[in-house]
């Protein structure tokens, strides 16, 4: 409707007839329009607030999944040759990945001639990470590095079956057996 105060305003309008008189009523709407547009603006608002913290939270995760992963193979130095690598988790791509640089470095910058790989923390072994992990342990190999593997799990050894990594990873039962064949180690 147009009115005295905007040309054009909001309103509900109802007919009650009376007889043959019709009782029209009209009510302002315009103020009921603004309230729903504020709590619309509301809304938006808390949405976007919610966002920001979600992806907030999310950035943090992501942080702590990487140091989660970093923390997953440490390098324990056994002598000036010999380092041990004891694998948590699961042997993913992500594992491999934020593990490589870090791993390379200690073995370089130490001279190291002997790696040894713990699997005995390790759960799953997926088809990716066991591919990654031959690209990592071929990278040992051009450095002139001898890597073991100890501590596999039945099921480990179903998740690497018909799979060689060629001459640069053999395989031990434990550390034990490691020291009685390869007299260097210690």
């Amino acid at each position: 409707m147009q009115t005295n105060d905007s040309p054009y305003s909001l309103f509900e309008c109802l007919i009650q007839w009376d007889s043959d008189i019709g009782h029209l009523v009209c009510i302002r709407q315009d103020e009921r329009i603004q309230e729903l547009t504020n709590l619309v603006q509301d809304h938006r608002k808390r949405l976007a607030d919610t966002d920001f913290e979600l992806l907030e939270q999310k950035e943090r995760l992501e942080k702590s999944l990487q140091k989660i992963k970093q923390l997953s193979a440490s390098f324990i130095k056994l002598s000036s040759k010999v380092g041990l690598i004891p694998l948590f988790g699961d042997l993913d791509t992500a594992l491999v990945a934020e593990n490589t640089s870090i791993l390379q470095n200690f073995a370089h910058e130490g001279n190291y001639t002997t790696l040894l790989f713990d699997f005995g923390g390790l759960d799953i072994l997926t088809t990716e990470g066991i591919q990654a992990f031959a690209g990592f342990m071929q990278s040992f190999y051009l450095m002139g590095i001898t890597c073991y593997i100890i501590g596999m799990k039945p099921h480990h050894t179903a998740a690497l079956k018909n799979r060689t990594f060629g001459d640069q990873i053999i395989y031990m039962n434990n550390l034990s057996e490691i020291i009685a064949v390869n007299k260097n180690v210690s």
